[in-house]
Order: structure tokens, then C-alpha cells, then sequence
């Protein structure tokens, strides 16, 4: 593991105690959406934060779920509580279809980061750029910078903006730490993101890129750090990766283009029983324990996706463009 991917969990107590601690340590992304809804666990943050250390913790609002809820409207009984100063909430209903809504929601967030400071390492600003313009996500970033340390904001790159705007962060010196949107418009293109990335280091800032976990990608363009949360296939989908490729551990009624492990070869079925038990785990465990599926993903991540840059490849492409 070189510590470059955040993971991004679902920020329950049984997801704490039954997957990421028995993973081990690593860089974690969690919402604070999520963690202001589980009332009923009380404010775990500071497990996560300490079950991370010594990698960070980034807390991220969860404004595209928000978002979500405003666009479609709430489903009866489906709140969000607002944190307020007293501690009691605002239970926002639903039908929430303005401005005025996510104002609020922006408040809640920034007093959930005071009342919690020293129990995060940086927060995504909140990324409103391409459904409410760049205009209010400037006013929104400045009051995040009014409320906390400006070094600890992750300022994020759209195609909403111009390279110029990326200069600009990157001569700001309380900015420390930029993140680019991972969009299909750019693909996984290694020289769309190399210039962003090679400026921000000419001038000390760390890189993060969104949604763009790829070994190959992570080869070729020297990124701080990407995010991914591809490791809960185990529980969502009962997919576990494996060196032969992912596989499938759902009894299987109809076909797809999944492995299906019931129904490998001999030799991948020896492939895949071989990396399972090398990991700790029992046929049993990965069959029957959507917990323990998640965990060697987790595994499987820290030993063939979380990959250091390599610098040749990067000279590598630079030389193929010449012939493209």
C-alpha cells in the first residue's frame, strides 16, 4: 500500500468495527451527510479519525446527495437533520427545491466542522460548480475559509473553469491542497491531467483527482492522491477481486459477463482458492460474509492498485504521442 487511494466508506459503526478495522489503517473518505443522519450511533467521526491515523481523514459534505434529495424531492418520512448551535437539529422535509435549502445545508455544514475540529485532516470544499455555477461556489468556499483553516480546504477543478483559474489557486498561498474533477469528458487521459499536476507541484501543492483509481493511471500521472469506494462490490454486488479478475459469488440464476466462482475452471477455481486463503480467509468466510469480501478488496487494492508512479511511463507515453 502507498497510502495514495482515500476510501470511501459508508460511515456506519458496523462498517468501522467490521470492515476498516480489521483492514487495517489507510486514507479515508467519509460524508458528513451520512454521519449528521446516524443519529442512533452518536458522531463516530472520531473513531474513523482515529482508526485512520496515521493516513488522514477527508470529510467530504455529501452535496451531490443532498442535491439528489432537492431534485427529486424527499419520500415521506425521509429527513436530514441540520446541526444548530443548540444541538436539537432542524428537520428539513420534503419538497426542498431551492437555494434557500442548500444555504442551509452549507451552515450545517460548516458548524459541523467547528464543532468537530481536530477530528478531520482536510474537507472538500462544496463542489457546486456544475449545477449552481462557479459564482456560488466561490461564495460558499469563502465561507468555508471564514469558518476553518484555508490549508485544510480541497478546492476543486471543473470543466466549469479555465486553466487560468487553476494558476491562480496554485499562487494563492493559503491554498495547499487542489483536486480535479474525474470526469469521462477527459477519459483517462494522462496528459489532460499532467499539466494541472505538474504546475500545482512547481509551487509545493499536494493533487487529488476524483473518481480515477486505475493502477494504469496511477502509473502514469504523478497524483498525490485519488479516491475510490469500488472495494464494496463485496457487499453491494458479492464481487471479490482476485489476480484472474473480478469475481462473482452470487449464486448465479442468469448469465452476465461476471466470473462466476461456481462455475470457473479448475485452474482458475485453484487461482482463486489460493489467493483467498493467502489473505486469512476460509472459502466459507468469502462465501457467506459480506464483511469479509469487502475486506480482502481491500486487500486486493493494497497489493495491485494502490501503485506507486513510475516515472518511465510517463516518458513512455510522452514518446508514443509522437507517433499518434
Amino acid at each position: 500500500m502507498n497510502g495514495r487511494i482515500f476510501y470511501a466508506f459508508s460511515p456506519g459503526k458496523g462498517m468501522l468495527e467490521q470492515v476498516a478495522e480489521p483492514a487495517g489503517p489507510r486514507p479515508i473518505l467519509v460524508s458528513a451527510y451520512y454521519l449528521q443522519k446516524k443519529k442512533k450511533d452518536g458522531d463516530i467521526l472520531e473513531g474513523w479519525y482515529e482508526y485512520a491515523k496515521p493516513y488522514p481523514l477527508l470529510l467530504d459534505s455529501g452535496v451531490f446527495t443532498f442535491r439528489d434529495k432537492l431534485g427529486f424531492g424527499f419520500k415521506q418520512g425521509l429527513h436530514f437533520h441540520l446541526m444548530t448551535d443548540d444541538d436539537k437539529g432542524v428537520v428539513l422535509g420534503r419538497g426542498l427545491t431551492n437555494q434557500t435549502e442548500m444555504d442551509d445545508f452549507v451552515d450545517s455544514y460548516i458548524l459541523y466542522l467547528k464543532k468537530n475540529k481536530g477530528l478531520y485532516d482536510y474537507v472538500v470544499e462544496m463542489d457546486v460548480d456544475e449545477f449552481m455555477g462557479v459564482e456560488v461556489a466561490d461564495i460558499y468556499y469563502k465561507k468555508l475559509c471564514e469558518a476553518i483553516p484555508n490549508e485544510q480546504i480541497i478546492r476543486v477543478w471543473h470543466s466549469t473553469r479555465t486553466f487560468e483559474n487553476w494558476i491562480e489557486w496554485c499562487e494563492t498561498p493559503s491554498i495547499s491542497y487542489l483536486a480535479i474533477e474525474g470526469s469521462s469528458q477527459h477519459g483517462r487521459d494522462p496528459q489532460f491531467y499532467r499539466k494541472f499536476i505538474d504546475y500545482a507541484r512547481q509551487h509545493g501543492k499536494k493533487t487529488h483527482v476524483f473518481a480515477l483509481t486505475a493502477p494504469t493511471f496511477l502509473t502514469r500521472v504523478d497524483v498525490d492522491t485519488v479516491d475510490s469506494s469500488s472495494f464494496a462490490v463485496g457487499g453491494r454486488y458479492a464481487l471479490v477481486y482476485t489476480p484472474i479478475g473480478c469475481v462473482s459469488f452470487a449464486k448465479q440464476t442468469t448469465k452476465n459477463n461476471k466470473k462466476n466462482y461456481y462455475h470457473l475452471t479448475d485452474d482458475d477455481r485453484v487461482a482463486v482458492d489460493s489467493w483467498i486463503t493467502s489473505k486469512g480467509f476460509t472459502i466459507e468466510d468469502i462465501q457467506d460474509s459480506w464483511q469479509s469480501r469487502n475486506i480482502l478488496n481491500l486487500f486486493y487494492f493494497d497489493d495491485f492498485v494502490d501503485v506507486p508512479y513510475v516515472a518511465q511511463m510517463q516518458s513512455y507515453d510522452i514518446f508514443l504521442d509522437r507517433f499518434i
